[in-house]
């Protein structure tokens, strides 16, 4: 599914350029961290001509009569084949009616169906027949819902045997407003600025129950007919393409498709608007468009672009076509997600999948290749092969996570997108694994799913690692057989390691190799150190932990995850040495934890973990650090703004450059402005004085558009953020309403982001699904980092009534806690607060983890940091 001035002369060459950007970002990630802590702070049956009539009982979750409604789990002897159903949407009442008739197996006798509903009332008593038509039916006894479990059962009389069976449902539910199932939300059309409803729906991950009573379980697959009734003045979208539409009572329409492929639940998807697309096709003739609000069709030219390559680069690197006849990408203006790989309709969030080159950035165009490659990776990985359950979601996520950077960087190779995975994945899963508090890549069934960077980033660089060490072409042998073998079907994970370790022919245990890494979290740290020995280095591993105040290789007696491999791993370590630096050495570190020894000249430095393609950290000698450190920076002197105002100056507040070029100055300028850089502040808010004026005949170039919004607002009052405010309502680029919000909250006036807060939880002010997105960035404020935590202590009704929790929105805005006070305070919260549930206690350990890790490090380092940059930016 799916998360910075003046002109100058000088001339600077690209790869000066880049050498020193990636000086900046080196810095960025040493004083990012100080800054942050400190200023930012899943027999036979009797039948009968007619069914009993049974008033339907109180949904309850007392013992209940079937045991098996006590299960977590749906019981494996009855299985969907084909859902054929209807949705009535009445979109004046904002509610629907459903007809939901479910041909099932059963493959060993049973009394009761269970299937899941969620917020469904079935208004009256579902039949069960063998045949289609209901002429030969069962009799029910009971039915009813089991909330506990979002489980609703149908007793019977007596036993169905061994067979093809039939149930139907009819019932009513409202339009959801929290962006999950089937969803109302509201957008502006532009022709006449009317504030009109649409519809969208989100399954992933549990969330098909609460559109039509199902099977809703990834492994309990099915095909999938449907017909959608609504008002004539509306088009919608599912899965395939429409076989027929006729005209019904009322001033509707009935919209019937054609049955879906065999698929999971998750992956059901329907949209309700006035939409309109632009085409194409690939090819092997799929149809693929591109849908978004009439007004801004057009701007999905560079996604269709995007889509159309992408998706012939994965058929030819799978050797698997794409299997249905079209492929639908539609830009929804209120999505929870980035986006969701429904097959045939993949939802994004409108920013994510709409480019105009006036007023996008470069990053956002990056984004939109990215992440449109993420979701047709899920076409492949989740789709067409899908996880057996949600605790192996990596197989999914994972998989999309790396294959989307791959393939992308063939589509747009000046975005060097591979190269970029180091620091926005690599790094970020290195960052989350290091807590005592993380997770395996696959955790016991019981725990998860997991939609976070260990699932994603961790997964995606452990595929990465088993690409660099089993080399291109067998790792892509593996991962085409694996898909074939699979097809339609559901895996778990080390059915994907046998089935590669077979189609190489043994020549590696990719099980062996690569299970540590899944089943156990963590990482290695690997120290290199002289050996004793001439020309030689000794490496050794140890489990890598952030709160060096914990024993690295003892679990607390409340961790849920064990190690399964006594924290040691299969390292693949290549390096090499300053005699010469073109020649990577490769070899393995054992699991068993044997120190590896390795030829390392005298009098030359040794780099470990060459393009850091191995996920783990690297400590070295302090000689040989210093080496490192000379070696690159014999061109290149120190720190902080006297990094930072060179490239500030070339590059400077302009739109020109190649992609590259686009995304430093951006990083450039923004830090730059951020410390305080007078040049580039004066121009920002030169710029934003003049737009205010006249913003379009001073039109600030996408490219440097979010950089002049934040810092005008930063160094402005109350008239200019109502100015951007008042831009951000009326604007209908979603890309830059996005841009606008989050540049709102770097005002410097607290009242302000008080105000900012309130609009915030007030959907006649801002898009409800933006809410959690403007806490995160007003906690990143210096002058919001307390004033939002506050704020959320003080509504936290609202929280409990709009998320069931308050534990997710109190992780984000306390992140950055560095204090024994603070983190007193949020434990005193949580006490006179109490929430019950596994992941409500998960949440909690995680907040208070890393408040305590802040405190730790600030502890040991600020004072050594402090000084060190005192010393060395004069």
């Amino acid at each position: 599914m799916a998360s910075k001035d003046g002109k100058s002369g000088v001339f600077c060459s690209n790869t000066k350029l880049i050498i020193t950007i990636l000086l900046v970002i080196g810095l960025i990630v040493a004083v990012g961290l100080i800054a942050g802590l400190t200023s930012r702070s899943g027999s036979t049956g009797n039948q009968q001509s007619t069914t009993m009539t049974v008033t339907q009982p109180v949904s309850t979750t007392a013992p209940p009569k079937y045991p098996q409604l006590n299960n977590r789990r749906l019981p494996t002897n009855v299985k969907p084949l084909n859902y054929t159903f209807t949705l009535d949407i009445d979109m004046t009442k904002l509610s629907y009616n459903g007809n939901n008739v479910i041909r099932f197996q059963v493959t060993s006798p049973t009394n009761v169906i269970i299937v899941h509903t969620d917020g469904i009332t079935v208004t009256s008593a579902p039949k069960v027949a063998s045949d289609s038509t209901f002429s030969n039916t069962f009799t029910v006894s009971d039915y009813g819902a089991h909330t506990q479990n979002n489980y609703y059962y149908v007793g019977l009389q007596n036993n169905l045997a061994a067979g093809i069976y039939y149930i139907q449902f009819i019932y009513t539910a409202n339009l959801a407003s929290d962006l999950n199932g089937l969803y109302k939300y509201q957008y502006t059309r532009a022709s006449d600025r009317a504030v009109i409803w649409g519809v969208a729906s989100q399954c992933e991950d549990f969330y098909a129950r609460r559109i039509l009573p199902c099977f809703d379980e990834p492994a309990m697959k099915a095909t999938f007919t449907t017909t959608v009734v609504i008002p004539n003045n509306y088009t919608t979208l599912t899965n395939m393409p429409v076989t027929s539409t006729t005209a019904v009572a009322g001033n509707k329409m009935s919209y019937k498709f054609q049955p879906t492929v065999v698929m999971s639940s998750y992956l059901l998807a329907f949209t309700v608007d006035d939409f309109e697309s632009v085409e194409a096709r690939t090819a092997r003739n799929t149809l693929v468009r591109v849908f978004s609000r009439k007004s801004i069709k057009n701007d999905g030219m560079y996604a269709l672009g995007a889509a159309i390559n992408i998706t012939e680069f994965f058929e030819n690197l799978l050797d698997v076509p794409y299997p249905l006849p079209k492929q639908d990408h539609v830009a929804v203006p209120s999505f929870d997600s980035g986006a969701m790989e429904n097959w045939g309709l993949i939802l994004y969030r409108e920013e994510l999948l709409t480019y105009n080159k006036f007023l996008s950035s470069t990053s956002t165009k990056e984004s939109i290749t990215t992440i449109v490659a993420h979701e047709l990776a899920h076409m492949w990985f989740g789709n067409w092969v899908t996880m057996e359950w949600w605790n192996h979601l990596w197989l999914n996520e994972g998989f999309a996570t790396f294959f989307a950077a791959y393939s992308a960087s063939f589509y747009a190779p000046t975005m060097n997108l591979m190269a970029q995975f180091t620091t926005d994945d690599l790094q970020i899963g290195l960052i989350s694994d290091a807590s005592a508090l993380s997770h395996p890549i696959v955790p016991p069934a019981q725990y998860g799913p997991f939609f976070d960077r260990i699932t994603y980033q961790k997964g995606g660089s452990i595929l990465r690692m088993l690409r660099d060490y089993m080399g291109h072409d067998d790792f892509i042998a593996g991962i085409k057989a694996y898909l074939k073998k699979y097809s339609y079907g559901n895996a778990i994970t080390d059915q994907l390691f046998s089935t590669m370790t077979s189609t190489i022919n043994n020549r590696i245990n990719v099980t062996d190799f690569i299970s540590c890494w899944i089943y156990q979290m963590g990482y290695p740290l690997i120290t290199v150190k002289r050996s004793s020995s001439a020309n030689s280095g000794v490496f050794s591993q140890a489990r890598y932990l952030s709160n060096k105040n914990l024993d690295p290789n003892v679990d607390p007696p409340s961790n849920p995850y064990k190690a399964t491999c006594g924290y040691k791993w299969n390292v693949p370590v290549t390096y090499y040495t300053g005699d010469a630096p073109s020649t990577t050495v490769r070899n393995l570190m054992a699991k068993s934890g044997a120190d590896l020894t390795v030829n390392w000249p005298g009098n030359t430095w040794i780099k470990v973990n060459a393009d850091q393609m191995g996920f783990f950290r690297v400590n070295y000698e302090t000689s040989n650090w210093n080496q490192l450190a000379a070696a690159l920076q014999a061109d290149h002197t120190q720190y902080h703004l006297k990094i930072l105002s060179p490239p500030a100056d070339i590059l400077g507040m302009m739109d020109s450059g190649d992609d590259t070029e686009k995304e430093a100055r951006v990083s450039v300028l923004d830090y730059a402005c951020f410390l305080g850089y007078s040049p580039c502040l004066r121009n920002a808010s030169m710029m934003f004085q003049k737009f205010m004026q006249d913003p379009v005949a001073n039109n600030i170039p996408g490219a440097i558009r979010e950089i002049v919004f934040r810092y005008g607002i930063a160094n402005g009052g109350v008239k200019e953020w109502d100015f951007l405010y008042n831009m951000y309502k009326n604007s209908l680029s979603i890309a830059d309403r996005s841009r606008m919000l989050f540049a709102l909250s770097y005002s410097r006036d607290d009242w302000i982001l008080k105000r900012f807060l309130d609009y915030a939880i007030d959907p006649t002010k801002i898009n409800p699904s933006s809410t959690t997105t403007i806490f995160s960035s007003v906690s990143l404020n210096p002058v919001g980092k307390y004033l939002a935590w506050d704020y959320v202590r003080q509504n936290k009704n609202y929280f409990i009534q709009r998320f069931r929790s308050t534990r997710p929105i109190i992780r984000t805005v306390t992140r950055f806690f560095n204090n024994i006070f603070r983190r007193n305070q949020v434990q005193q919260f949580f006490a006179e607060n109490p929430e019950s549930g596994s992941t409500a206690t998960a949440f909690e350990n995680a907040i208070t983890g890393t408040i305590n890790f802040n405190i730790n490090y600030l502890q040991k380092y600020e004072k050594t940091l402090s000084t060190w940059f005192k010393a060395n930016m004069a």
